[in-house]
């Protein structure tokens, strides 16, 4: 929905932008199907399917689309419902509003700046989903620094764990130790899935390090720092690099097993 509304400078008739308009079609107040939150979706052989969006998550994009839409606006309630279902935590030294994989923190604001933004939960925690971004960005770091799993590679500046294919599904005794290995999974911090996948989206984190906030955690350079670790660790293995620079969710071919000594596709 959100990328339909991307193409309109660029399509320049407006006749045909008419088709994209992502906020005007969709019917979210029906995707509600008689509850709160907005369920996932809906098919025509199983009707709607019996999970919601709850818990924070991408659904920050869905909820303001559905609240602003001209035509079927979202209730105000419902979007009470969904922050209702959030985990505020605290890990390595930080409060924030928990989501596991780092995709998560970063998707949102794509679109959308959020900073100086709050709605009532996040007044309630004097924070905004900007500085919840940055905050969730150290710890992902830190969480690589700690290594709790002990997988060769992690460190400051190989990290960046989230929803991503992996080498998996396979078991491999690596370094004396019975690794389990996933395929696509929503990998996470701190809480895992862990299984030694590293993502490039640690190099899409700058935003989130503004030098100002340097002496409190990462700055900007970090990301870029982690972006160059990964390809130095992974120079040797060109097909892993290529598909974990690839988009998370794609369907490229991945090999049977991961390289000989690495931990997982991006832990090397």
């Amino acid at each position: 929905m959100i990328g339909a509304a991307i193409p309109e400078p660029m399509i320049g008739d407006a006749s045909t932008f008419d088709r994209f308009r992502c906020g005007d079609r969709p019917d979210l107040q029906w995707a509600q199907d008689q509850g709160e939150t907005v369920t996932h979706g809906w098919t025509p052989e199983h009707g709607f399917l019996k999970y919601r969006w709850e818990g924070y998550d991408e659904a920050l994009l869905l909820y303001v689309l559905g609240l602003g839409s001209p035509t079927h606006p979202l209730p105000k309630s419902s979007y009470t419902a969904w922050t209702s279902t959030f985990r505020w935590e605290h890990s390595y030294g930080y409060d924030y509003l928990y989501a596991g994989p780092l995709f998560i923190h970063q998707l949102s604001h794509v679109w959308i700046d959020f900073r100086g933004m709050q709605d009532a939960f996040m007044r309630s925690k004097a924070s905004d989903y900007f500085e919840n971004s940055r905050r969730a960005t150290i710890v992902h770091q830190r969480y690589a620094v700690e290594n709790p799993r002990g997988f060769e590679g992690y460190g400051e500046h190989c990290w960046g764990i989230t929803a991503s294919e992996g080498p998996g599904p396979s078991t491999l005794k690596l370094n004396g130790i019975q690794r389990q290995f996933e395929g696509y999974v929503a990998r996470g911090v701190p809480y895992g899935p862990d299984d030694g996948t590293l993502d490039p989206c640690s190099g899409r984190s700058n935003s989130f390090e503004p030098g100002s906030f340097e002496q409190q955690g990462i700055d900007g350079h970090e990301s870029r720092a982690a972006r160059h670790c990964q390809r130095r660790k992974l120079g040797a293995q060109q097909e892993w690099v290529e598909h974990a620079c690839r988009d998370r969710k794609g369907d490229e071919v991945i090999a049977d097993r991961p390289p000989q000594g690495s931990g997982a596709s991006c832990a090397a």
